[in-house]
Order: structure tokens, then sequence, then C-alpha cells
């Protein structure tokens, strides 16, 4: 699938490392603009750069961290501002600590459930209306097989995959976002 119009664009968080990464680089392969959102000094900006000379492809990014409030806010108005048309959206960013829960920091907790739950339950908020709009959209949000069971070590980032997961199963039906 080719996009239909030069300001269609897939949304891609954590774009600068692991997955998101290699999701972006698929996504410029099929000729898909891309809008990479990671971490501020994650190598975005250069990351960025090697996909529109190897894949000739338009590219934006903002280098921005997720678990501050008014992130997700900051990442739809970006998109309002460069008329930019989301018709897919991967949520992807996430982090995720070991260790027994009572050793965990409050910081820790904070930061798995900010970027984990917070930021891709916002994200899909912002974006989902005029996604519906389109002909075609389409979401894709990161879990993990730790969303299926509790794990003693992982129980704050179990938990938030669990939560993603279930938040996508009720908003999404069978057919598409429709």
């Amino acid at each position: 699938m080719n996009h239909l119009s030069q300001n269609n664009y897939a949304l891609i968080t954590g774009a600068s490392a692991g997955l998101g990464k290699q999701f972006a680089i698929e996504c410029a392969k099929r000729k898909f603009n891309l809008f990479l959102v990671s971490l501020p000094e994650s190598g975005l900006e250069n990351f960025s750069e090697f996909l529109i000379k190897n894949y000739n492809v338009n590219v934006k990014f903002l280098s921005i961290d997720l678990t501050k409030n008014e992130s997700p806010q900051t990442v739809f108005d970006f998109t309002e501002k460069n008329n930019m048309t989301i018709d897919i959206l991967v949520n992807n960013a996430g982090v995720g600590f070991n260790g027994k829960f009572e050793k965990l920091t409050a910081e820790l907790i904070d930061e798995m459930i900010m970027l984990n739950i917070r930021a891709a339950t916002l994200l899909l908020f912002l974006f989902l209306p005029n996604m519906k709009l389109l002909d075609k959209a389409y979401i894709l949000n990161i879990s993990s097989f730790a969303g299926f069971t509790p794990l003693p070590y992982k129980c704050v980032y179990a938990a938030s995959k669990t939560y993603l997961l279930f938040l996508t199963r009720a908003i999404i039906n069978p057919t598409g976002i429709k």
C-alpha cells in the first residue's frame, strides 16, 4: 500500500532503536511517509536523514520525552501544524524494569506507567477520531508476551502491557476501526 497523498504519514513512537527503528525501515521500504518520535539525543535526526536518502520518502521527526504530561498533545499538535494526516499509528515506545516490586522506585514505576499506558492511550485518543474519517487507517499498539501472564520480577511492566492489550481489543472491532 502506498500513501495516497503527500500528507499521509505513518507515526511511529520509539523510532530510534529496536522494533521502532525496524518498523520505520519497513514502512520506508514500502514508500510510506514517516513521522518519527523518540527521545531527545537518540539519533533520530541522523536516522531520519538515512531514511530520506536511502528510501526517498518524506520524513518528519520530533524528539520528545513521551513520559511528560504535555507530550502526547505536543505530538498531535505537531501533526496539525504541519498538515499531516496520520493513517498509520504505531504505538511502540515502551520501557520495562526488572526487580521485586518493593525494590522498585516510585520514579521507575511512574516512568513505566507514563510511557507504556498514559502516552500510548492519549496518542490513540487524540489520533483515533481523525483516523476513523479515513477510508483506511491502521493502528499497531505494541504489547508483549508479558501482557498474558503475571511476572513477579516485571510486574508493573507486565501489567502495563496487559492494559495496552485490553485497551486495543476493546476499541478495535474485528472489521477495522470504523
